[in-house]
C-alpha cells in the first residue's frame, strides 16, 4: 500500500476544527431557533392580550372619548399585526436562551478574563435592555401619545386620528426597541474603555462632544418629536456619567488591561 495514500493533504488539515466549530454554531443555531418559534407559538396563544397591553398607553391616552378604536384596512393586516406580536414576544421570551447558546459557543475560546467580560455583558445586557423597555412604556410613550393627541381639533372640519393596527404596532416597536437598544450603548462602551481600545481620559475631555452625539443619536432613532427625544438623551447621558465612573473605579482596581497574547493565560479547549 502506497504510504501517501494514507497521509491527508495538507489543505485537508485546517478543515476539520473549522467544520466542527461550524456544525456546533449550527446545532447552537438550531436550537436557538427551536426556542423562538415554540415561545412564538405559545404567545400567539395570548396574542389579543398581548397586542392590547400595547394598545395600553394609546387607550389611556383617549380617556372616557366614546368611538375610539384601532381600525385595519386590509383583509390580512389584523392576522399579520398579530402574528409580528407573536413573533416579537417569542424572541423576548426566547432571549435567555439565545444568550445561554452564544456564551455555550464563545465560552470554550476565551481567556479566564475574557470570559469575566462576556459573562458581565450577557448579565447585564439584558438588564439595560428591559430598563430602556421599561423607561419607554411606563414613561415616555404616554408623553408621547398625548403629545401626537393635541394635534386633533374640533374647530372648523374637525380633525381626529383613526390610528391603523399595523401603523401603531410599527411606531411603538420603534420607542421600545430604540431605548432597549440605546441603553446597551454604556455596557459597550464600558468593555471599549477597559480593553483600552477608547480612553478614559479622552472620553472626559470630549464630554460636550459627546453629549452633541447622543442627541444625534436620540433624534434617528425616536420618533420626530422632542419629548421622546429627551426622554432618550437624557437617560443616556445620566448612563454615560455613570459608565465613566465605574470605568475609573475599574481601572483603580485592575490597571492592566486585557491582553489575548498573554502566555499565562489559555482558553479552554
Amino acid at each position: 500500500m502506497d504510504p501517501m495514500s494514507e497521509t491527508p493533504l495538507e489543505s485537508e488539515l485546517p478543515q476539520q476544527p473549522l467544520l466542527a466549530h461550524m456544525q456546533e454554531l449550527r446545532r447552537r443555531l438550531m436550537l436557538a431557533v427551536g426556542a423562538w418559534l415554540g415561545a412564538s407559538v405559545v404567545c400567539y396563544g395570548f396574542v389579543q392580550d398581548i397586542y392590547q397591553s400595547l394598545a395600553a398607553p394609546l387607550r389611556h391616552a383617549f380617556g372616557d372619548e366614546a368611538g375610539r378604536r384601532l381600525m385595519y384596512t386590509g383583509l390580512t393586516e389584523a392576522f399579520v399585526v398579530y402574528l409580528k406580536t407573536a413573533l416579537w414576544g417569542g424572541l423576548i421570551l426566547a432571549l435567555p436562551i439565545f444568550l445561554y447558546q452564544i456564551w455555550a459557543f464563545l465560552a470554550p475560546g476565551l481567556y479566564p478574563r475574557e470570559k469575566a467580560i462576556v459573562r458581565g455583558f450577557f448579565m447585564a445586557g439584558p438588564v439595560l435592555f428591559f430598563m430602556g423597555i421599561v423607561l419607554a412604556y411606563f414613561g415616555v410613550i404616554p408623553l408621547a401619545w398625548h403629545f401626537f393627541l393635541s394635534f386633533q381639533s374640533q374647530e372648523g372640519l374637525p380633525i381626529q386620528i383613526d390610528p391603523k393596527m399595523d401603523d401603531y404596532f410599527g411606531l411603538i416597536l420603534q420607542i421600545l426597541l430604540a431605548f432597549g437598544i440605546a441603553f446597551l450603548l454604556p455596557l459597550i462602551l464600558a468593555i471599549l474603555i477597559y480593553r483600552n481600545v477608547i480612553g478614559l481620559d479622552a472620553l472626559k475631555q470630549y464630554r460636550r462632544h459627546v453629549f452633541v452625539g447622543i442627541l444625534m443619536v436620540a433624534a434617528v432613532i425616536t420618533p420626530p418629536d422632542v419629548i421622546s427625544q429627551l426622554a432618550l438623551a437624557l437617560p443616556l447621558w445620566a448612563l454615560f456619567e455613570g459608565t465613566l465612573l465605574v470605568c475609573a473605579w475599574l481601572k483603580r482596581t485592575d490597571p492592566n488591561p486585557i491582553d489575548p497574547k498573554r502566555t499565562d493565560e489559555e482558553p479552554r479547549s
